[in-house]
């Protein structure tokens, strides 16, 4: 048996033992590893792959012990490798190298407790037109890492790459993904020439491009931000409209000082900031031509990425996200001026907080749907997302 995955495998399961849900996996395991420093780098890494893979299956074998399941998740999601090989039962081996869906095929054979409708709990609420085998098998790899290229560096940032032997994959002409944990920083100018967004993230810039039809060419959009966390849709809206007036707004003051970082190093110098929390009316008569409101949610969407969410997640907390994006999408419709566009963006997958807010929104507001869509990113390794572009009813 080797030694060194076996001591992993006992690690990673004391250590889901004492993980409770109260905060992200990713914070309460740099805890861990802050306090026992005698876990080398090697070991820091196969034990937080071996933590986060066991959530991967949700709340399949529950009755197993915690150390059967997660052999049992790491068959599924990575096969075995020949140093792992003596770790799992012999008939096994001959799926070692075997695919995805083959892998999958032997476990309900070995366990038919084992169904792809218990990774991920809630699939009566998905929002239309998600595919729920394909979301659900999407929980089995861990998504992507993805880059937006900044107009004007698509060939730079590409030669960079390339010069690196960094190995990556061109999706469009301004997208590519690469390797988790890849230190592109240290290759490519972040928010300069490439941005960290996931692939469905950018393709909400298509709903960008419909309303930059509805202006003159060299018009100034006002643009205002509501729910801005990091930037990464300002910085898409600005490469995207160009000509804007940008406002930029968050209940976090600590982000906001990180998004002025981002901004500086994006080279976006001239925009208005400012604290707010929009499940309060905010006193401003000021008018915005677009509103952009990525809204608190689940995060149902990006679940792939925090896989313990599966596990630790409680239904009721979808009616507690609707309850406050109605509050901001209330909060926010008022600022819109009388020819106006309001984006309304979640990372969620269910109906609750979409297409049910699409429908408030309709019946509240004077305001129409152009269009909407859940953007599923699962076939591409990505996230997934909803957005509804709204104009002002004439």
């Amino acid at each position: 048996m080797n030694n060194y995955f076996q001591k992993h495998i006992s690690q990673a399961a004391s250590l889901i033992v004492q993980y409770n849900g109260t905060e992200p996996l990713q914070y309460f395991l740099k805890k861990y590893f802050s306090a026992n420093k005698k876990h080398g780098s090697r070991d820091r890494k196969a034990i937080t792959h071996f933590c986060y893979t066991f959530f991967r299956i949700g709340n399949n074998l529950k009755y197993l012990s915690i150390e059967e399941k997660l052999k049992i998740a790491l068959f599924i999601c990575d096969g075995i490798s020949e140093n792992e090989a003596t770790s799992f039962p012999e008939e096994w081996l001959q799926y070692s190298s075997a695919n995805l869906q083959e892998r999958i095929h032997f476990i309900q054979n070995t366990y038919p407790e084992f169904q792809l409708e218990r990774i991920f709990p809630f699939p009566e609420s998905l929002s239309k037109n998600i595919d729920k085998s394909a979301f659900q098998q999407s929980f089995l790899q861990q998504p992507f890492l993805f880059l937006r290229i900044r107009p004007g560096n698509e060939k730079i940032v590409l030669q960079k790459l390339a010069t690196e032997n960094i190995p990556f994959q061109v999706i469009n002409s301004n997208c590519i993904s690469i390797v988790n944990n890849t230190k592109i920083e240290t290759i490519l100018r972040l928010n300069k020439e490439v941005t960290v967004q996931d692939i469905s993230s950018q393709n909400t810039g298509a709903f960008l491009e419909i309303v930059k039809k509805y202006f003159p060419e060299k018009h100034s959009i006002s643009v205002w931000d509501t729910c801005a966390a990091s930037g990464g849709k300002s910085i898409l809206a600005k490469d995207i409209l160009q000509q804007t007036q940008l406002t930029v707004s968050d209940i976090r003051p600590a982000i906001l000082n990180n998004l002025k970082q981002r901004f500086k190093e994006a080279n976006i110098n001239q925009y208005q900031i400012f604290v707010a929390d929009l499940s309060k009316p905010i006193p401003s008569d000021k008018k915005y031509e677009l509103i952009i409101c990525d809204a608190p949610c689940t995060g149902s969407g990006t679940w792939a990425r925090t896989p313990e969410s599966l596990s630790i997640f409680t239904a009721d907390k979808i009616e507690l996200f609707q309850a406050l994006q109605r509050k901001i999408i209330s909060n926010c419709v008022p600022q819109l001026h009388k020819t106006g566009y309001f984006l309304y963006i979640t990372c969620s997958v269910f109906e609750k907080e979409n297409e049910a807010n699409v429908q408030f929104i309709e019946e509240n507001f004077s305001l129409k749907c152009i269009k909407q869509a859940a953007i599923t990113g699962y076939a591409q390794n990505g996230d997934s997302m909803f957005a509804a572009l709204f104009c002002t009813k004439k």
